[in-house]
């Protein structure tokens, strides 16, 4: 098993290190430091903060930092397996946090683990968890990224055309604590909350969308940010979101095909 519990005073760079996986806007930066992310009593907080105003178009806007998303590139991947996370998800209006995965397909080999193999043309990508302008609901989704060389072409397919929503009622619920897991198998991909699994993908419907090769190992990606369309302000309009990890976990039976590198 691999896993972090977030139990000690700072970031773990065995495990984590801050990526370019999200970008910044003309109304939002992105930090490393500790005002937006810190280890707290056993968890991680990652924060928005609201610094002041800008005027953006004749328009004024408040003005944000938020932290860089952090991620496993190049400390773990994996190839199936069940991963967990118990946290709380802010929601609301243009809360936009996540925990996700990527396959390394496609990227240039020094900015992986030298020990991850690759075999497909396309890249992958899983929302575990997504949070897009909602109140009460968090969203899953699948992605395959097409390739030319290390270049992105785009995305030719999303979750068979839909994001996969669980919705808890009221943004109250929402934001309690929750574990949110994913299981990665052969055969299969499966979406859970609190234990719950709300989707599954079988590998019929993957060789549907043309992945059915679903194979390359992926990484963990955790990031809170503010929704906006790309390299456009955020409107985002309150004094801030935090999302609190208490663990992250990965489990993999090793009577199957599960891998791990590091």
């Amino acid at each position: 098993m691999w896993g972090d519990e977030f139990n000690t005073n700072s970031l773990d760079n065995t495990k984590w290190a801050f990526g370019n996986d999200m970008g910044a806007r003309p109304n939002l930066t992105l930090s490393e430091d500790e005002e937006v992310l810190k280890l707290v009593n056993g968890t991680l907080k990652l924060s928005t903060v609201k610094t002041g105003t800008k005027t953006i178009d004749n328009k004024i806007y408040n003005t944000y930092k938020a932290t860089k998303a952090i991620n496993t590139k190049g400390t773990m991947n994996f190839r199936y397996g069940y991963v967990e996370m118990r946290a709380k998800v802010p929601h609301g209006d243009k809360a936009w946090p996540a925990f996700w995965t990527k396959s390394t397909s496609g990227m240039p080999a020094d900015t992986i683990a030298s020990t991850v193999p690759y075999t497909n043309d396309y890249g992958t990508e899983v929302d575990i968890v997504e949070v897009i302008n909602s109140k009460t609901s968090i969203g899953s989704h699948i992605h395959k990224w097409n390739f030319a060389g290390t270049k992105r072409l785009g995305s030719s397919d999303e979750t068979l055309g839909n994001i996969i929503k669980y919705d808890f009622g009221s943004q109250a619920e929402a934001e309690e604590y929750h574990t949110y897991g994913f299981k990665w198998t052969e055969t299969s991909l499966s979406f859970y909350v609190d234990g719950y699994m709300f989707y599954e993908v079988n590998s019929a419907e993957m060789d549907r969308i043309g992945i059915s090769d679903f194979v390359d190992p992926m990484y963990l990606i955790l990031n809170n940010h503010l929704y906006s369309t790309s390299g456009k302000p955020t409107e985002y309009d309150g004094n801030g979101t935090s999302f609190i990890i208490d663990y992250v976990r990965l489990y993999q039976n090793t009577e199957d095909s599960s891998q791990l590198f590091k």
